[in-house]
């Protein structure tokens, strides 16, 4: 006990390294204060539905992109301040982007299961000739960061502010005040939601 007291009277007369060397070289150890955790959130997917391929030039020999005609399926992992735009519906601005750009993830892992030789409608946008976007796709597993937060604040002290969750899974497009800025796909939102279901597929990982 005696020992223990002429260490701390030892860091409040000294200076912080003093202090971090006298608790190291007594066996003591140092806990680590404000530490930076991510939490665990949700992909949401839609399913590209119906995309065909064909031999470059012969159109009329049209055939499922997948062999058994399935719905191709691409997903976007969505921080905390997304999903709620996409469940709520609002911000209609940021909420048509964002269904631009699930969909726009579909249309890549469309065009990518096509083999070299032959063209395909995964990029089409008028509804009679592209895919169908539904809401019925397989569950696709992975990781996904939602937020971030400080865990462990020191005694009798506070952790800074948690990051904004647009600074915790590096979500480029949106900046943390909610405004989009130039997306690839935003100019098509509005036509994606004229000419297609908007639906997705929550998929939830393990917390």
């Amino acid at each position: 006990m005696l020992e223990r007291a002429l260490y701390w009277s030892a860091c409040v007369g000294g200076t912080l390294g003093l202090c971090a060397a006298l608790l190291q070289s007594s066996g003591c150890i140092i806990p680590d204060y404000c530490i930076l955790v991510n939490i665990v959130g949700d992909d949401y997917c839609t399913a590209a539905a119906a995309p065909v391929m064909w031999p470059i030039g012969s159109p009329e020999l049209t055939r499922p992109v997948l062999e058994d005609g399935a719905a191709v399926v691409g997903c976007e992992c969505l921080n905390a301040t997304e999903a709620q735009w996409i469940e709520d519906e609002v911000p209609e601005e940021q909420f048509l982007a964002l269904v631009a750009e699930i969909q726009s993830a579909a249309r890549d892992e469309c065009a990518s299961s096509v083999p070299s030789g032959f063209d395909h409608n995964c990029y089409e946008d008028e509804i009679e000739f592209g895919p169908i976007f539904t809401n019925d796709g397989p569950t696709k597993s992975g990781s996904c960061i939602d937020s971030c937060a400080y865990v462990s604040p020191p005694p009798f002290g506070d952790c800074p502010d948690d990051p904004a969750p647009f600074e915790c899974n590096d979500r480029d497009g949106t900046d943390e005040a909610g405004e989009t800025e130039d997306l690839e796909d935003s100019d098509d939102s509005e036509d994606s939601e004229d000419d297609t279901t908007t639906g997705f597929t929550k998929i939830e990982h393990p917390r």
